[in-house]
């Protein structure tokens, strides 16, 4: 179920492009993710790709696991965002969790919205839109 954007999705998607810009490599970091806390505290996190492939870790995990060893227990969004091709020259746009990546979240906030684009806008999706089936989300 879509809902509309609010206010501070802009600076969410902003802290995300901002941690890709300082630290896009394409070789090691491809995609950064920022995550909002129910207090509004944002969290970064860059993916960490790695020569054996299973062993690469999405962007939304890494950011997950920094909230969560913070103490934060509560999430409220969550956005990915990467450069097509590889290549920065082409800005940055907003990238899906990864099924493995949905359910990990479902598993630690099943009522999660997340940023997603859609026939060139970006809307917020609640997570269970996302995982059908998996996820109960609150309403």
């Amino acid at each position: 179920m879509q809902t509309p954007l609010r206010p501070d999705d802009a600076e969410l998607i902003e802290s995300a492009k901002a941690l890709l810009a300082e630290r896009f490599d394409s070789d090691r970091h491809i995609v950064a993710a920022a995550l909002r806390t129910a207090e509004g505290k944002i969290y970064t996190g860059m993916s960490v790709r790695a020569s054996i492939g299973r062993m690469s870790v999405c962007a939304e995990v890494i950011v997950l696991g920094e909230a969560l060893s913070r103490g934060e227990k509560a999430f409220t969004t969550i956005v990915a965002v990467w450069y097509p091709e590889n290549k920065p020259a082409l800005g940055a746009a907003i990238a899906p969790p990864c099924g493995m990546c949905r359910e990990l979240l479902c598993d630690y906030s099943p009522g999660i919205e997340v940023l997603v684009s859609e026939e060139d806008r970006i809307v917020r999706e609640h997570l269970a839109t996302l995982l059908p089936h998996r996820c109960v989300h609150p309403h």
